[in-house]
């Protein structure tokens, strides 16, 4: 967005290009399914005393770390998009288009324009008394 633009709450300030990110939730995903079709026959195997306790709990973990890897990238993709968290202007743009920023770094100062007040001296003339 520019300087002095209007935005609304909710709409998008900034994207970010996450397809890395993607892949990286694509890699997951698909080594969570793998993990669940692999735990699926060990249980299998379980119920026919032809596999030991231990390799059942190995595929469980498999499972459970699989699933914290794919939250960790969908939460990582839902910052690829900034949304305004109130309605306002935007006071100052601090990165260009197609900068690399490092994290934390401020991209935007905005400001919620719905709660300035006024105040003026002005000369009584311009003050009508009916």
């Amino acid at each position: 967005m520019k300087e002095g633009e209007h935005f609304k709450q909710g709409d998008t300030l900034l994207t970010f290009d996450c397809t890395v990110l993607r892949e990286k939730l694509n890699y997951s995903s698909a080594a969570e399914n793998a993990s669940r079709k692999k735990l699926a026959i060990a249980d299998r195997l379980d119920k026919l005393n032809a596999i030991s306790l231990s390799e059942v709990d190995q595929a469980r973990s498999t499972v459970t770390m699989a699933q914290a890897e794919s939250g960790v990238n969908r939460a990582m993709l839902q910052r690829c998009t900034i949304k305004a968290p109130f309605s306002g202007r935007v006071t100052e743009t601090k990165v260009k288009r197609w900068e690399s920023v490092p994290e934390g770094k401020e991209l935007l100062a905005i400001y919620d324009d719905s709660a300035f007040e006024l105040e003026m001296i002005v000369p009584s003339r311009w003050m009508k008394l009916d």
